[in-house]
C-alpha cells in the first residue's frame, strides 16, 4: 500500500452564544490614481490595533521523551471556533520509535481548550505529519497532512480524508507510486476545495506539483521538471485559486479559474530574480487576488528578509514587491499569512528567538507596526502560523521549543484606536 496525503474533515461541534459582527475600519489610507499603477507600500500611524485576547495558550498535551509537537497550523470558522493541528511525536502512546500522529485541538473565541487533544489520521503506525488546515462552507475543518505506511520502499504518498462524523478516509489522488508529500488545502465559502501537493510520480528524482479540485483527478501544475516544491495554494470566495511554488531560486505562481481552467501559464512571481527566494506562502483576498510572501536574500546585507506582493486573479503584480519584517541586520524567516474579509491581512515570520507578527491593509498597503507574541523570549520559537477570523480576531500557532516541542495559540482583536 502507498503513503497518502491525507485529508480530513471535522464537522464544528462547537457553538458559542457570543454574537459575531464583522466589521470595516479604515486604515490611513493611501490615496491611489484613477489609472492602474503598482501600489506602493506605506507604514503609517495605524487606526487599528491588534490586542490580545487570551494569554498564550498551551494546546498540546502529550509528554514523554518522543519528538513531540512540531509544525502547527491553525484555522478559524464563522462562529469564530479556532482549531489548531500538529504533528505530535506522542500523540499514538509511543507505539513505537518512529510514530507520529497528526494531532488537533478545538479552543473556543474565549481562549478556552474545547475538550481533550484528539487524533487526527486513522493509521495509527509510523509517520504522520505536515498538517494544515481550512474551514469548509458549513463551517467545519479540513486537513490535508502526510502519512507513511509500510510499503516496498516505506515511502511517503498520497493520503486519504478523515471525517469526524464517521465517513472514514479517502485519497487525495488516484497514483500511489513514489514520494507525494506536503499537501495543502483551500476552500471557498461556495463549497469549493483545492488541494496540492508535490509529487515525483514522473520522475523518482525530480519533483512537480500536482493539485485536485474538488475531489476530481489530480492534474499536473509545473510544467517542468525541475525540482519544484513548497508549494501552497489559496482561493478566493468565487472558487478561483492560485499555487504558488519554488523552482531553484525564484518563485512560480499559476492561477485558476473557479472550473479548474488556468488563467495564466506558470510566470515568476518574485520580480527580483538574483539571490535566493524561497518558502512562499499565499492568502487569498476578499475582492479576489492574492498576496503572497518569502524568504528573500536580494538584500543589501544579503540577510533572509519577509517580502510581499499583490496580484489580481489573473496573476498580475498589482504591486512591487515590499519588506514586511522589521529588522534589517537579522534574518527572518518562516513566514505565514492569512486574510480576513475587511481586505486585512497578517503575517507572521520567526526572528529568533521571537514570533514577530504584522497587520497589512492589503488594498492600501498601509503596513501595522510589529509586535511580538510576547511569551518566553529566552526560548527558541519557530514554525508559526496565523489564520483570521470574520469578526475582526486573528489568531497565531507556534512552537516552542525547550526540553520538548510545545505548541500555542494565541488569540487577538482588532480594534480602532
Amino acid at each position: 500500500m502507498g503513503a497518502s496525503l491525507r485529508r480530513s474533515r471535522f464537522q464544528s461541534m462547537h457553538s458559542t452564544s457570543r454574537t459575531l459582527t464583522a466589521r470595516r475600519i479604515a486604515l490611513s489610507l493611501l490615496s491611489l490614481p484613477l489609472v492602474t499603477a503598482l501600489l506602493l507600500p506605506q507604514t503609517a500611524a495605524a487606526d487599528e490595533l491588534a490586542v490580545p485576547r487570551t494569554a498564550p495558550l498551551l494546546v498540546n498535551s502529550s509528554n514523554g521523551d518522543h519528538w513531540l509537537g512540531n509544525t502547527p497550523n491553525v484555522a478559524i470558522n464563522g462562529e469564530g471556533l479556532l482549531m489548531a493541528a500538529w504533528t505530535d511525536g506522542n500523540a499514538h502512546g509511543s507505539l513505537d520509535d518512529w510514530s507520529t500522529a497528526v494531532a488537533g485541538q478545538l479552543v473556543t473565541q474565549e481562549g478556552v481548550l474545547s475538550g481533550p487533544n484528539f487524533v487526527i489520521n486513522e493509521n495509527n503506525k509510523h509517520e504522520q505529519g505536515f498538517v494544515r488546515l481550512a474551514v469548509t462552507a458549513s463551517d467545519g475543518f479540513v486537513a490535508t497532512y502526510n502519512t507513511r505506511t509500510l510499503d516496498g520502499n516505506g515511502s511517503l504518498g498520497v493520503g486519504q480524508r478523515y471525517v469526524l462524523s464517521g465517513q472514514g478516509e479517502f485519497g487525495a489522488n488516484t497514483f500511489t507510486d513514489r514520494e507525494q508529500v506536503a499537501a495543502t488545502v483551500a476552500t471557498s465559502r461556495n463549497g469549493s476545495e483545492v488541494v496540492t501537493w508535490q509529487s515525483k510520480h514522473l520522475d523518482p528524482y525530480r519533483w512537480e506539483i500536482f493539485a485536485s479540485l474538488n475531489g476530481g483527478l489530480e492534474f499536473r501544475v509545473s510544467s517542468d521538471l525541475d525540482g519544484d516544491n513548497h508549494a501552497r495554494v489559496a482561493m478566493d470566495p468565487e472558487g478561483n485559486f492560485a499555487i504558488v511554488w519554488q523552482r531553484k531560486g525564484d518563485l512560480i505562481m499559476r492561477s485558476y479559474d473557479a472550473s479548474g481552467a488556468p488563467l495564466t501559464d506558470e510566470r515568476v512571481a518574485n520580480p527580483v530574480v538574483s539571490y535566493t527566494q524561497r518558502d512562499p506562502e499565499i492568502a487569498a483576498l476578499p475582492t479576489g487576488g492574492y498576496l503572497v510572501v518569502w524568504e528573500d536574500d536580494s538584500t543589501p546585507n544579503r540577510r533572509m528578509q519577509i517580502m510581499g506582493r499583490v496580484f489580481d486573479t489573473n496573476g498580475d503584480a498589482l504591486s512591487d514587491r515590499f519588506t514586511i519584517s522589521d529588522i534589517p541586520e537579522d534574518h527572518a524567516v518562516d513566514a505565514a499569512v492569512a486574510a480576513d474579509p475587511n481586505g486585512r491581512a497578517v503575517v507572521s515570520w520567526t526572528h529568533n528567538p521571537e514570533i514577530r507578527v504584522r497587520l497589512i491593509d492589503t488594498e492600501t498597503l498601509t503596513l501595522g507596526p510589529v509586535f511580538d507574541t510576547g511569551v518566553m523570549s529566552q526560548v527558541q520559537q519557530g514554525s508559526s502560523a496565523v489564520a483570521m477570523g470574520d469578526a475582526d480576531e486573528f489568531a497565531v500557532a507556534w512552537r516552542a521549543v525547550d526540553d520538548v516541542g510545545k505548541i500555542y495559540v494565541r488569540q487577538y482583536d482588532i480594534v480602532s484606536q
